[in-house]
């Protein structure tokens, strides 16, 4: 009956993100304006191909540790540390990189939305184990708790004239080491 559960939860976290998504939208849009939305769109979306570069090892991570026996799980959790270790390092490579090339248009956004995913990445191993074992429910309620905190922390630094800096703030703040693959923005 876990699966139930882990299924259930699931679509509760899709659910939360659609509807903060659709709650959102057109606060941010009406505190930062169109401008400052777009902005916000096109560095996310830099951040987001920089984050691509987990090349698909959370899904395998699962896969694998989810079938290994006690003894290869350590060595497969050994393995995956030093391997997201490299990745993470590539991208922090990257985003300072794109940072002190000035390749985006919003320098210091994106210097700040690319540390959190170079953090986020670094955790993936955490979120791997968890949902291996079983846990997606637990995983799940993580992120829905995630989204709340951020979505909250977006509203109070908005209404504090933060522009478009609030939602980046808040989404480093909310950062949370399991819960990688929520960093599909839940406010656009």
């Amino acid at each position: 009956m876990i699966w139930i559960r882990n299924i259930a939860t699931n679509y509760l976290r899709f659910i939360t993100s659609l509807l903060v998504m659709a709650v959102m939208t057109p606060i941010i849009i009406d505190h930062i304006g169109k401008d400052g939305y777009g902005l916000w769109v096109l560095v996310y979306a830099a951040v987001s191909i920089v984050g691509l570069s987990d090349l698909g090892f959370a899904t395998a991570a699962i896969k694998f540790l989810s079938g290994a026996e006690a003894k290869e799980k350590d060595e497969l959790v050994g393995c995956l540390t030093r391997v997201y270790a490299l990745l993470s390092l590539l991208c922090l490579m990257i985003v300072i990189g794109c940072y002190l090339n000035g390749f985006t248009a919003a320098p210091q956004l994106f210097l700040m939305l690319g540390l959190t995913t170079v953090l986020t990445m670094a955790c993936s191993v955490h979120r791997a184990l968890l949902v291996s074992a079983g846990h997606q429910a637990v995983f799940d309620g993580i992120v829905i708790f995630t989204l709340v905190v951020q979505t909250i922390i977006t509203l109070v630094l908005l209404d504090a004239g933060f522009g478009v800096n609030a939602v980046a703030i808040s989404y480093a703040v909310s950062f949370s080491p399991v819960s990688y693959t929520h960093l599909t923005l839940p406010t656009i």
